[in-house]
Formats: structure tokens, sequence, C-alpha cells
């Protein structure tokens, strides 16, 4: 009999996430395992092309933003010295949450937020397809150790990832 509320228990805890991180301290933590060496994937998107990023990420202000270099195919034919975006990630003191900001060499613009689940990461915006109908897309950091995440690009609906279009494994070089 004592068996049946350790079962209800152990199965409700497994459907729980973990609560977000609700503080700058707790999402600065988490985030700064990200800084030092340089971050590296190869993989190939859900349509076949290839994927081959370098992401860098440094410190700044203080400590209070953290910058992100991302280098990768341009053309699909050049990696070598071809940085393709420039980002910022921050605590929005006003809306009490990290957001972040991501240009592009092409001029655009992507916003977001970021939410950090225990050790994983959510880079959480809106994206217009080829149709230029506007979904919601997670790029998704799951923490594996200190040097290896594995990296999804995905719809992100009701707070949970969707249909994957690429998912890779970055390790720290």
């Amino acid at each position: 009999m004592k068996t049946i509320p350790i079962i209800l228990f152990l199965l409700i805890t497994a459907w729980v996430p973990e609560k977000p991180a609700s503080t700058r301290e707790e999402a600065y933590k988490v985030y700064a395992n990200f800084v030092g060496g340089r971050w590296e994937t190869k993989g190939k998107w859900s349509g076949g092309a290839d994927f081959h990023q370098e992401v860098i990420v440094e410190t700044e202000l203080t400590k209070n933003i953290f910058t992100v270099r991302t280098r990768d195919y341009i053309d699909s034919n050049e990696f070598d010295g071809s940085q393709r975006n420039y980002g910022i990630r921050a605590w929005d003191k006003k809306e009490q949450k990290m957001k972040f900001w991501e240009f592009d060499v092409f001029g655009g613009i992507i916003t977001g937020d970021v939410i950090i689940d225990g050790n994983n990461i959510y880079l959480v915006y809106e994206y217009p397809d080829k149709n230029g109908v506007t979904k919601t897309l997670a790029d998704v950091w799951i923490y594996v150790d200190k040097d290896t995440y594995v990296y999804k690009v995905c719809d992100f609906d009701n707070g949970k990832p969707g249909k994957e279009y690429m998912s890779s494994i970055y390790k720290r070089k």
C-alpha cells in the first residue's frame, strides 16, 4: 500500500520541469560556463545543408554583459575568418529576466528571452519562415558536462521544444 504514494510522487516529479532561473545571479552562474575557450560544432540541418559554427563568449562591462562572437558558413563555402553574428546576453532589470540580442552580417537583428532551466539554456525568439509567417523558435543548449552541450534549433510552443530543424554537439576547444 505504501508503494502507490511513492510511485505517484516519482511520476509527478518526473513530469514537473525545473523552475527556470528567476534571478540575475542564477542566470549568470549558468551562462558563465560558456566563458573561456572556443566552442565548436559541425552538423547538418534537417534539409541536409552543412552546419559548422564556432562561438566565443566573453564578459564585458564589469561582467554584467556576455558577448558572443559567432563564426560560420556565410555562403556555404567559407569558414575561416567569417564572423557571422555578434550577440549580447544581459539581465533586463525592468523585466526581471535575461534577454538576448543577435546582430548578423546581413543586417538582421534577432531579440528574445534567455530561459535558464537547471543547466540548460533556451534562447527563445520570433523568426519569419520563407513565407513570412512568424514562428517561435528556440536555440536550445542542453548541458552534458562543463565542456559539452547538445545544441538544437527547434520550434518552441507552450514552453516546450517541438519540431527540430538541427541538432549537433558543441565542444569546448
